[in-house]
């Protein structure tokens, strides 16, 4: 796991040189819907935000469970997001996209997915192989964007191109080190604690991420919400001293006004419950900060792993339930 959170800047990279042999069409797409669960499909949601989707005229949603919506149709671009080619929500949905007749791209680096999609004829990108699936994170994006641009899905909304990516991925590099001093001081931070992570909805999917990273990588609880929602209910549950958790708050220089002072008095309410920090991410855009994120988040969790003494990369708790559902069929 430390190898690949570390590749992730050169995974960037290498993502872009991927070669993609798209299917030619001419459909007039009115949404996009991203099937996948867990580290397949968070990129689905880091690529809602990167690109701001709110301000698409081509509604696109992530659906995460069994059953693909009711209005999935032959308009619909389809994208089957399983890294392994084996998760069982995600191939159900997929079957049920062939029944509406969707237009289906998979994106996989193999098993039963790929063998379906190969035997008829439905289009799919091959991922490398030998990764765990949140750890293909920079591949599922540059992918995610590489469909889109692909498919004509309307943009126009967003400036970011291929060459933003290689740019992202030269500014990582060039800040790791930094990166990793300032990862390790929240690790170190955080310790037993619990953390909570508090920001505004520019950072929706990256603070998702830093949850899961948390819970796979480091064995340890961790919730998040967002403000202003968090304004209307949890907020009332900060009513006492909570010395086992640690708050941390997104400051972005490109949250709004009004976002900026809801983050600063909901901080001076909860500060005397908890424990509290302050992450400012760096980068000239939004874009930047996101990425910048996401590879420090990765890091806490690789180093918060580290103090435990647990190893990020096993998932027996998942191992467990798999074989608990496979034996109920």
């Amino acid at each position: 796991m430390k190898k690949s959170i570390l590749q992730f800047p050169n995974h960037i990279d290498d993502a872009l040189q991927i070669k993609n042999n798209f299917f030619t069409d001419k459909v007039n797409y009115n949404s996009v819907i991203i099937s996948g669960q867990g580290g397949s499909a968070i990129g689905g949601f880091l690529i809602y935000d990167i690109l701001d989707f709110k301000n698409s005229t081509t509604p696109l949603i992530i659906n995460q469970g069994y059953n693909l919506p009711k209005w999935a149709s032959n308009k619909t671009l389809l994208i089957i997001s399983s890294y392994s080619g084996n998760t069982e929500e995600t191939i159900n949905v997929y079957k049920q996209g062939i029944k509406n007749n969707c237009k289906i791209i998979c994106l996989t680096s193999g098993g039963a997915l790929l063998e379906s999609a190969i035997e008829n004829k439905i289009e799919y990108i091959l991922l490398p192989s030998g990764f765990q699936p949140r750890a293909a994170i920079a591949y599922s994006i540059v992918q995610l964007f590489k469909i889109l641009k692909n498919k004509n899905i309307n943009l126009s909304f967003s400036n970011l191109n291929f060459n933003s990516f290689k740019n992202v991925a030269s500014f990582l590099k060039e800040n790791q080190r930094n990166i990793i001093n300032q990862a390790k001081k929240i690790a170190d931070l955080i310790d037993e604690k619990i953390s909570i992570l508090y920001c505004s909805s520019l950072f929706y999917a990256t603070a998702l991420r830093f949850k899961q990273q948390i819970n796979e990588n480091s064995k340890s609880h961790c919730w998040f919400n967002i403000i202003p929602e968090m304004n209307h209910n949890e907020i009332v549950g900060w009513s006492k001293n909570y010395s086992n958790i640690i708050t941390l708050f997104i400051e972005s220089s490109f949250d709004t006004q009004k976002n900026k002072t809801r983050i600063s008095l909901t901080h001076q309410h909860i500060k005397d419950f908890s424990s509290t920090y302050f992450i400012s991410p760096e980068g000239n855009d939004v874009f930047t900060q996101i990425f910048y994120l996401i590879h420090f988040f990765d890091f806490v969790s690789l180093f918060l792993a580290n103090k435990k003494n647990v190893d990020p990369i096993k998932i027996e708790s998942i191992d467990k339930l798999k074989i608990g559902l496979k034996n109920n069929l």
